[in-house]
């Protein structure tokens, strides 16, 4: 395997655990003056990779969230304001990607 089929195989904690690995594994390199560029496009590709992971699995739930919102009934509050909770639904989608990010133990 090359690092780009690789790492779509690999779930995306999986992907920042082991860029985590690599990114020290780089900076223990530079300090004795190595520079690996396998490594470094490796690097590159994992971070590519968990970006399309994450987009994959984003984009559908987002896409859902406005589906529901061009066909839901138009809500209005009782001060006659309409209003939408589809804003939310997409934030609450980003923030369960960041919550996870914060928890995952990185070095």
């Amino acid at each position: 395997y090359d690092w780009n089929e690789r790492a779509l195989l690999l779930n995306p904690l999986d992907i920042l655990e082991l860029l985590d690995w690599v990114f020290e594994y780089l900076s223990i390199l530079k300090k004795f003056g190595i520079q690996d560029d396998s490594l470094d496009n490796g690097y590159l590709a994992l971070c590519g990779a968990y970006k399309r992971k994450i987009h994959m699995q984003i984009y559908p739930m987002i896409t859902n969230v406005l589906i529901r919102e061009r066909d839901a009934k138009i809500e209005e509050a009782d001060s006659g304001e309409l209003y939408t909770h589809s804003p939310n639904d997409i934030f609450k989608i980003f923030n369960e990607v960041f919550e996870v990010l914060s928890k995952k133990p990185m070095k």
